[in-house]
């Protein structure tokens, strides 16, 4: 498990391609409570600190009840089928592409049809949502992959870590911001921001480079988690489209 205190100073988290959508997924997850199906799923975590939990996920087809009792989510899914029905009874259907949101508060259950794999941030929420209970946001594939992403993304609502941005705001309540977000071929600052920056690239080719010497390399497929606080500059290669989720770090770390 990667751990980070508020006293030490912003790392980068990053994990290959390779590691992403093909790697080993050495934690087991309990899947309690289980209609039916497997009693476990498998993951990696890339990074666990006060801004929220990032790893890559897997599960087995089975029906699942869930509670966002605690913290929000929300997941980019690189392969497999499921519904997912909010208590209302409200279906997202959920295929290779698809991007989830399941906001704190959020119930219902998942419906994996074909073996999921994912990667999903936890989040920690800053109050509450505005109902309860809160009500999943999805995207497809298709609708992912085709939005010309023209909006630019200010640094009011950012606050900090992709000032360049052009996007596409998926979500934006307590548990963070969620966007599909591009940026061109050429160097892009970024300051030392309020928010954590999770990132799964869709595409494209960039370089993290820190004021300490700090660099390294991202290509699409792979995953990078930018801590609040960090400061340097995305050095873009080939043209960047990317999932991003901005987290606000908690105040008090978990007893």
């Amino acid at each position: 498990m990667l751990d980070q205190r508020p006293s030490e100073a912003p790392v980068l988290r990053v994990l290959s391609e390779e590691a992403v959508s093909f790697g080993d997924l050495p934690e087991q997850v309990s899947m309690d409570p289980v209609i039916e199906g497997a009693e476990f799923a498998r993951e990696r975590i890339v990074s666990d600190d006060a801004a929220g939990l990032c790893a890559v996920w897997a599960a087995q087809p089975g029906v699942y009840p869930r509670v966002k009792h605690q913290r929000g989510s929300a997941m980019y899914i690189f392969s497999g089928d499921a519904t997912v029905y909010d208590k209302d009874g409200t279906p997202h259907e959920i295929h290779e592409g698809s991007i989830l949101v399941l906001p704190y508060r959020w119930e219902g259950r998942w419906e994996i049809h074909r073996t999921i794999r994912k990667v999903y941030i936890h989040s920690w929420p800053t109050g509450e949502p505005p109902s309860v209970p809160a009500l999943g946001v999805s995207l497809s594939g298709i609708e992912a992959s085709q939005d010309s992403l023209a909006e630019p993304l200010p640094v009011s609502v950012h606050r900090g870590g992709f000032p360049d941005a052009l996007a596409r705001v998926i979500t934006d309540g307590v548990d963070g911001l969620c966007v599909i977000a591009k940026l061109g071929v050429g160097s892009h600052p970024v300051s030392d921001g309020t928010r954590a920056m999770n990132a799964y690239l869709l595409e494209g080719e960039a370089s993290l480079d820190g004021p300490t010497g700090q660099q390294v390399e991202l290509r699409t497929g792979s995953v990078a988690v930018v801590p609040a606080g960090w400061a340097g500059t995305w050095n873009v290669k080939r043209p960047l489209r990317a999932f991003l989720f901005f987290t606000q770090p908690r105040e008090e770390w978990p007893a």
